[in-house]
């Protein structure tokens, strides 16, 4: 024969604490999604928008590059003369504002000038500053995984994973 006792009160505690995670996404979806998002924004400005869904970035008009020299601005990669854009959406914290998590959905505003480049003008061919691939995709979901099971770890539950 074998007996254990345990506290059935505990138990109910802690699935109650982890009840109210759950209701609260936010509480465990904000530090994933930030992390993904800078990774994934590094990814997209390394690979000139190769890391992405859409693919590489349309390269400037021939005409751009020329006024670019002649007006001393020089050549720097897609996007990245001043830094600013890439530094804002790859910057840990720079973010926390922008990111919004909700019940059921993750929200990213964009900063000026993102949002031109993302939808493009008519002038200007979209260069999608976030478009995540499927992998990438598939990566958040994993990280927002781990969070959860971390969630649970931490109320004294064990987990398989």
């Amino acid at each position: 024969m074998f007996s254990m006792k345990f506290d059935p009160r505990a138990f109910d505690r802690a699935l109650d604490e982890f009840g109210k995670k759950l209701q609260r996404p936010t509480a465990f979806m904000a530090r994933p999604a930030e992390e993904w998002f800078y990774q994934t924004e590094r990814e997209q400005f390394d690979s000139q928008g190769g890391a992405g869904a859409a693919g590489t970035w349309p390269h400037l008009a021939a005409s751009t590059v020329r006024a670019k020299e002649r007006d001393g601005r020089g050549t720097f990669p897609t996007l990245q003369r001043a830094g600013n854009l890439k530094n804002v959406l790859t910057g840990a914290g720079s973010l926390r504002q922008l990111i919004e998590v909700t019940d059921n959905k993750i929200v990213f505003y964009l900063p000026s000038p993102a949002g031109f480049h993302q939808r493009g003008t008519r002038k200007m061919p979209a260069r999608k500053v976030v478009d995540p691939s499927p992998a990438q995709v598939e990566r958040l979901g994993e990280k927002v995984r781990r969070e959860a099971v971390e969630q649970v770890r931490s109320l004294g539950l064990k987990t398989k994973v």
